[in-house]
């Protein structure tokens, strides 16, 4: 009775071995008739000049930033004469409608080179197609790109921490500075500033 017991065991373990094992070979082989496009190694991704979304959107961020920013400065010349950079920066400013609002040049006034480097400017919005009336190109950085720090700084309390930490607490930080130096105006009512 009990060898009984013992030879069902061992056959149960002899099958359960052997239908692993053929399971195991069997998902081991290898076929050469795969087809050429299901190798991993194969052609299947797209080649890296081919158009791609995210190329497309980066683009288009570069687009934008171009129009918003609508300034050349003199890394976009190589002496009076526009350079690749300025090139493509202004073909990046042209909208759909090729027009361009204003091309600010952010030289210096005194400058010798200035007046060539506006013709330089004038003359390839004239060869891209664009009308004289269609543009206007403005001395200094544009005045919309710029951002005052005043407002920034008068928000500055709100990212500090809401009041004092008591002491020996895990935000205790005694020891180092955590005001943010604000007083008076806009500086919060629960003394967070670090400022008597």
């Amino acid at each position: 009775m009990r060898t009984t017991g013992l030879i069902r065991k061992l056959s149960c373990i002899a099958a359960v071995a052997a239908a692993s094992a053929a399971l195991a070979l069997a998902g081991c082989q290898h076929n050469d008739k795969t087809p050429e496009a299901k190798k991993p190694n194969s052609d299947e991704w797209a080649p890296d000049d081919s158009a791609r979304a995210i190329w497309k959107a980066l683009d288009h961020q570069a687009i934008a930033g171009a129009r918003a920013d609508a300034t050349l400065g003199a890394q976009h010349f190589d002496g009076d004469a526009l350079n690749s950079l300025g090139a493509t920066k202004l073909g990046m400013m042209i909208d759909a409608q090729s027009k361009v609002a204003a091309v600010y040049l952010n030289l210096p006034a005194d400058d010798a080179q200035t007046a060539a480097r506006r013709a330089s400017v004038q003359e390839w919005l004239h060869n891209a197609g664009i009308a004289s009336d269609a543009f206007a190109i403005k001395d200094g950085p544009n005045p919309a790109t710029a951002n005052p720090a005043a407002p920034n700084l008068s928000r500055m309390w709100k990212t500090e921490s809401p009041g004092p930490v008591a002491a020996g607490t895990s935000d205790d930080t005694s020891g180092l500075s955590t005001g943010t130096g604000m007083s008076g105006a806009g500086a919060p009512a629960g003394g967070g500033t670090g400022s008597p």
